[in-house]
């Protein structure tokens, strides 16, 4: 897997605060304002959970924590049929994980698109992970 230096990325790492193992992951995506664009077809939204060490500002995307969320986003989803604005949400969750995290890892979560190429989603993203 390639890492994906935290420079290149907007956002926030959280710091893993106690040592222990990451057994759940949830993560949900709004759409934020949409472009105009006439699509029938707009794609799946994916969400993967990335590790950096304490020591490391490099992301490595953690194995088995992909999720597909559902349902897949169309252009019926983003615009009504007066062309108004919706703001749908997709979400989708893992359980049984094993993960391994120490005090002091950082947590990011990438999102992207799959489907129809050049689609640019503006959208608000959140996610969650049971550490026990």
């Amino acid at each position: 897997m390639t890492a994906v230096p935290f420079t290149e990325m907007q956002g926030v790492a959280p710091v893993v605060p106690i040592a222990g193992t990451i057994t759940t992951f949830y993560a949900n995506w709004s759409l934020g304002q949409p472009n105009n664009y006439d699509v029938s077809q707009v794609g799946t939204i994916h969400a993967i959970l990335a590790r950096a060490t304490s020591n490391s500002a490099d992301f490595l995307p953690i194995p088995g924590t992909r999720i597909d969320l559902t349902p897949t986003i169309t252009f019926d989803d983003i615009y009504d049929e007066d062309h108004n604005a919706l703001r749908p949400v997709r979400a989708g969750g893992l359980t049984g994980l094993s993960v391994p995290v120490v005090a002091g890892d950082r947590l990011l979560v990438l999102f992207w698109i799959t489907g129809t190429p050049g689609i640019y989603l503006s959208s608000k993203c959140g996610a969650g992970v049971t550490i026990q």
